[in-house]
């Protein structure tokens, strides 16, 4: 019996294999009617409008009881990929537009029941078939399509892995990078302040400063207590007016200055000393007594003076060892203290500084007049710094003293005249020419610093 009510959410027919309904004899001569196998063309009824089918919907052909007959093997069924994930559900629609065709197809057939039932079953079976092979299609097609996305999102995000773990593979880290970054900027920024420093601690000395400095190094040439007193205060007073400049001429020149305040104090213990020997020889314990006690303090004096000018010189090395005048300073400093390595060391040092050679030769020769057969040799080196400095009442002295070592009397009463034209407060002098005067030449004050 055909049922004519639409069914719009049925799935389509099973296909039934051909040749397992017999054909109708002969079909009904009235449209629409009801056709029941097996049963008189006589018996039919009144016809039926038939009733309006939708396109969308599908026709379900109920059939008799089928025979038995040779069973069509199942078509062969393409294999399907195995899904990633489910696919989305078939809609409705998608279903009926699948077996739309052979819902027309039924449609158009039934009225006049022209062909034989088989044709029509085949029919209707084909289209199924072929609705179900779309439907089978389209799945596969979507399947496929959802396998392709997923395949290409697995290969963005292995791409976008491996983008993110490229710099890490061929390149240092970031952090470690600004950190290299910030150390370097880090050293360059404390060589700058460093050089900058430098800079500052560099600057020259005013004028005053320089101006206080060559008074100093006037008053030290006259070699007096008085003036030797007065080239310290000068010394300190140019120091005191460039306290933040580079100014090592002016420590070495106070040093200068202390170490031969110390000479002169020590040549006049030397002095004391000659005298109580004579008080002893005459029978005067008391005058004996009495120079003994001056050249001990004298000598004590010349002890601190040699402290402070070993500190100046210091002071003026930590500033500038490279300084060719804190050199000779320290240089000097070693022959009054009677350090002769370090003197020679001193002296290898401020030549290499380009020192000046007259004052080289004086340091040389006032070490030279202290040893035991010396006096040549110290004659040699101080007319060598006599000319470097010819208004020097200092070297004038030392020449005076190294002619008395060798017994050269009016060669050392001329240089002792020269001493006092100089300088007529020289009290050194004064007291070599008493000695001079009453008993002719006499040994050195310098013999009383030879080395043992």
């Amino acid at each position: 019996m055909f049922n004519a009510a639409p069914s719009l959410k049925t799935q389509p027919p099973s296909r039934t294999p051909p040749g397992t309904v017999k054909p109708l004899s002969k079909p009904t001569d009235t449209g629409g009617a009801t056709l029941v196998f097996g049963a008189s063309p006589g018996a039919a009824h009144e016809p039926k409008v038939p009733a309006k089918i939708d396109a969308s919907a599908n026709a379900t052909i109920l059939f008799g009881k089928a025979q038995s007959a040779v069973v069509r093997p199942p078509a062969a069924q393409v294999p399907t990929p195995p899904p990633q994930k489910p696919p989305p559900p078939m809609r409705a629609a998608d279903l009926a537009r699948a077996g739309a065709p052979a819902t027309q197809a039924s449609a158009e057939d039934e009225p006049g029941a022209a062909e034989p039932a088989g044709e029509i079953r085949d029919a209707g079976g084909e289209q199924a078939a072929a609705g179900a092979s779309a439907a089978e299609d389209d799945l596969a097609a979507g399947q496929a399509a959802a396998s392709e996305e997923s395949e290409a999102a697995a290969s963005e995000s292995a791409e976008g892995e491996q983008a993110e773990q490229a710099p890490a593979a061929h390149g240092p880290p970031r952090a470690l990078v600004i950190g290299v970054g910030a150390a370097v900027a880090l050293v360059l920024a404390l060589a700058g302040v460093v050089l900058a420093v430098k800079t500052l601690g560099h600057r020259a000395p005013p004028q005053v400063a320089v101006e206080a400095l060559a008074d100093a190094r006037a008053a030290a040439e006259r070699d007096t207590l008085a003036s030797l007193a007065e080239a310290e205060g000068l010394a300190n007073a140019a120091l005191q007016a460039a306290p933040k400049a580079h100014f090592p001429q002016a420590h070495a020149q106070l040093a200068e200055v202390e170490i031969a305040w110390a000479d002169a104090l020590n040549d006049q213990a030397w002095y004391w000393s000659e005298r109580a020997i004579r008080a002893l020889t005459q029978g005067d314990d008391k005058t004996k007594a009495e120079a003994e006690a001056k050249g001990a303090a004298l000598q004590d004096a010349a002890k601190a003076r040699l402290k402070t000018g070993f500190e100046a010189a210091a002071a003026g090395n930590k500033m500038d060892p490279k300084s060719a005048e804190v050199a000779l300073a320290l240089a000097d400093y070693y022959r009054a203290a009677r350090s002769r390595v370090n003197l020679s060391r001193e002296l290898k040092r401020a030549a290499l500084l380009k020192a000046d050679d007259a004052r080289i030769a004086f340091v040389q020769g006032t070490e030279f007049l202290a040893q035991e057969e010396g006096a040549s040799r110290a004659l040699e080196k101080l007319r060598a710094a006599l000319a470097g400095s010819p208004q020097s009442a200092r070297i004038r002295f030392r020449i005076a003293m190294a002619q008395l070592a060798m017994h050269q009397d009016a060669e050392a009463r001329k240089e002792l005249l020269e001493t006092l034209r100089l300088s007529p407060q020289h009290e050194r002098a004064k007291l070599a020419m008493e000695l001079l005067a009453p008993a002719g030449a006499r040994p050195a004050p310098a013999a009383e610093g030879k080395k043992e």
